[in-house]
């Protein structure tokens, strides 16, 4: 699958970078970044981008990790219904 080469702008700054994935999916992944960084901009006028950017992985960790953990309790309850319909 052939790299993608594509321009990007979040916060104020341009960056060119190298994806496999889809253009179209990386750019909506940009501007949900730029939106959140400049929210966060927006609330604190003294942050600088580095801390808004910090600010920003936080909660997308915060948010992934949740969904994680919510997949593997999904999942450990599939497996038991499973187990109690084989056995009923």
């Amino acid at each position: 699958m052939p790299l993608n080469k594509i321009k990007l702008n979040i916060a104020g700054s341009s960056y060119t970078i190298n994806s496999m994935d889809p253009e179209e999916q990386v750019l909506a992944i940009a501007k949900t970044l730029d939106q959140d960084m400049r929210a966060v901009l927006g609330q604190s006028p003294s942050a600088s981008v580095t801390a808004a950017a910090v600010l920003c992985a936080m909660t997308y960790l915060d948010k992934l990790d949740k969904s994680s953990k919510g997949a593997d309790n999904m999942r450990l309850q599939i497996k038991q219904y499973l187990e109690e319909a084989n056995k009923a």
